[in-house]
This record gives structure tokens, sequence and C-alpha cells, in this order.
């Protein structure tokens, strides 16, 4: 299979096209409102992320990366909001 890269004016045309987007999943919206609401306590992200195994993985793998030099490892959602900082996550 080959990729054949579209140019802008394509994309706007297939961009146009779409009539109707999936719905977000439910983590998704809470943490939308979450984000745009006063709620800054990492017990509330924590409880809200974990519903959806694929963000807290990711996050996890950001907590464990170099630029935050943490020297442990980290290995629960917990522990990774701690070192990013809830206003980071968010």
């Amino acid at each position: 299979m080959s990729f054949i890269p579209l140019d802008e004016k394509e994309i706007r045309y297939q961009v146009t096209q779409i009539t109707e987007l999936p719905p977000l999943p439910l983590s998704l919206k809470r943490l939308i409102e979450i984000i745009h609401s006063e709620i800054d306590t990492p017990e509330e992200l924590e409880n809200i992320i974990g519903y959806d195994p694929s963000l807290a993985a990711n996050l996890v793998m950001v907590g464990n990366s170099s630029c935050y030099g943490y020297r442990g490892k980290v290995s629960t959602l917990s522990e990774a909001i701690q070192i990013i900082g809830v206003e980071q996550v968010k």
C-alpha cells in the first residue's frame, strides 16, 4: 500500500465532506469538563483518567520520561500525576 500525500486544498475538501463524527469517549468528555473547571485535585484526575487505560498508560510513560527528572520508576497513575503535576496533566 502506498501513501499519496494530499495538498492543502484536497485536505480542506475532504474535511468539508465529513458529515458526522463518532461520539467522544465518556472519559474524554469528563476530562474536558475538568480542564475547564476549577477542579484541581490529583485524586479527581486519577479517577477520571483511570477509566481510559490507554490514556493512563500514556501518562505513566510520560511520568517515566527523563524530562521530569524522577530517578525512580513510575508504575502507577497516581505517581505519574504527582510527578507531572496536576496543571500539566490538565
